[in-house]
């Protein structure tokens, strides 16, 4: 199966295109995959990014992914080029029952080391999230609660996160120095996500954990509505930004079209993604 999703902008400049196909071997395990986006905005830019990945298994089951990252970006105006890559390596490990116990993501970049994060699982929920600088030390961001995250610090920057019943995150909350500095809210469908017929669902020897939990609560249905608030030193609310989304579906309840409008950076804005599918329609 290959899936594909368009943008284009209401400026008649912006637009995306994102494309991922893969390989098999004859048991019917992935072996190889690769995702190409082209990014580009009429007179400025072409982004062009590409990810292979390879990937193995053990007993039937995914124990390590290798992703080789590749991105382009080449400027209008003076023709020069900006190009970086890098490698990412992904290890899984099992309990006795089957389930994953620990997934290990190494970040190696030549120039800045090698950067890991360990995300410890219990019952299919994630417990533990850290990461280890490539300096060696190590600190754990997140706060969790049933496997999803309720708190985030950096620095001096608190985030917060709530859910509704059905694990939506509705209420993105961010501190400054103890202070509320802006919050995003969110509202939902009930319907099918694109991101259901994506092959990663279906490809046999991988772990829900790759695809279906996320320490950033339930993303099974379509975002509805987006608002972005800031809220300045003296409590004065100013809403930014506010998107409604409408969407259309096939006869297998997957959407093939999405339309976006309201404003963004409190300039009107408007969109429209499309998603195609192969053996999904």
């Amino acid at each position: 199966m290959r899936s594909q999703t368009t943008f284009a902008g209401s400026d008649g400049k912006s637009s995306y295109v994102i494309g991922t196909t893969y390989e098999y071997e004859a048991e019917g395990y992935a072996t190889r995959s690769k995702s190409d986006r082209v990014y580009s905005y009429v007179g400025d830019y072409t982004d062009n990014a590409t990810n292979a990945y390879q990937y193995e298994y053990q007993g039937g089951r995914l124990v390590k992914e290798t992703d080789a990252s590749r991105y382009e970006r080449k400027y209008a105006a003076t023709g020069k080029t900006e190009l970086s890559t890098g490698t990412n390596v992904t290890r899984y490990e099992y309990d006795g029952s089957g389930s994953v116990s620990k997934i290990t993501t190494e970040y190696i970049s030549g120039s800045n080391g090698t950067s890991t994060v360990t995300q410890t699982f219990s019952g299919g929920k994630l417990t533990r999230y850290t990461y280890k600088a490539a300096t060696g030390q190590e600190t754990e961001p997140y706060s969790l609660s049933e496997g999803r995250l309720i708190q985030e610090k950096r620095n001096d920057e608190l985030t917060t996160y709530k859910y509704d019943a059905a694990g939506h995150p509705t209420r993105i909350e961010r501190y400054i120095a103890g202070k509320l500095y802006s919050f995003n809210e969110f509202t939902y469908d009930d319907q099918k996500t694109a991101t259901q017929a994506e092959p990663t669902r279906q490809l046999k020897g991988w772990p829900r954990e790759k695809w279906g939990t996320t320490r950033y609560g339930n993303r099974d249905n379509n975002q509805l509505s987006e608002r972005l608030v800031y809220v300045s030193a003296t409590g004065v609310q100013t809403e930014n930004g506010a998107i409604t989304s409408t969407y259309f579906f096939n006869a297998k309840g997957l959407p093939v079209k999405q339309t976006r409008s309201g404003k963004w950076n409190s300039v009107a804005y408007s969109g429209e993604n499309t998603y195609g599918y192969t053996d999904c329609e």
